[in-house]
């Protein structure tokens, strides 16, 4: 994880915000003791939290593209005839089927025109998942879907691939990041911005 130095700067002003409070908190415990400990701002801080995190995230875009690339192939389907929107999913699952056996492990990135990234999803069992989905819009109205095929069969980083893409491509409607399976391998980023997270909240509590 490399920081570019306008991040780097943010992040230490950041955590330099959050000592300061923790210092004022400080000085009027003293000066109003005894009485009641100040608390920290549980909003802000929280906000603080996601900030750091933002920049987190934005610092291992470059070794999440390699680890990527280290573990898995890819395939792009282009719809460049005119193919009927509900047709869309399945004519991904018969193209890609030609290459690959359709029982492989597959995460799938649907794009609108201008590489807008529509969903990032993943079929622990195969290609006919994508297929199931012809009717969602995030085919119907893709121009282009890439597949990442893990190498080596590898599936117990499925999850973790489609965490890092999510966090690489960050999809139109994203509410909740992919949930990780226990004892499976991890997304490196995640577990950075959980580390974020785990330190910021003991170091400066409420």
């Amino acid at each position: 994880m490399k920081f570019k130095p306008r991040a780097k700067k943010r992040f230490i002003e950041i955590v330099n915000e959050l000592t300061e409070k923790n210092a004022w908190r400080l000085l009027a415990m003293v000066r109003n003791s005894p009485g009641v400990t100040p608390k920290l701002n549980k909003k802000w801080r929280e906000k603080r939290i996601d900030e750091l995190q933002d920049l987190v995230e934005e610092a291992h875009r470059r070794e999440m593209k390699k680890w990527i690339h280290k573990n898995a192939d890819t395939q792009q389907v282009i719809f460049r005839k005119r193919i009927e929107k509900n047709d869309k999913a399945v004519h991904v699952r018969d193209h890609l089927a030609k290459k690959w056996n359709p029982h492989h492990p597959v995460v799938y990135v649907p794009f609108k025109g201008g590489g807008e990234c529509l969903k990032v999803g993943r079929s622990d069992n195969g290609l006919n998942r994508i297929a199931s989905q012809s009717f969602n819009y995030y085919f119907r109205d893709a121009k282009r879907v890439v597949a990442y095929f893990l190498k080596r069969k590898k599936k117990k980083l499925l999850p973790a691939l489609e965490c890092a893409l999510t966090h690489l491509y960050r999809p139109f409607h994203l509410y909740n990041l992919p949930a990780e399976k226990k004892f499976l391998a991890k997304c490196p980023t995640c577990r950075d911005m959980r580390a974020v997270k785990k330190i910021v909240r003991e170091r400066f509590p409420l």
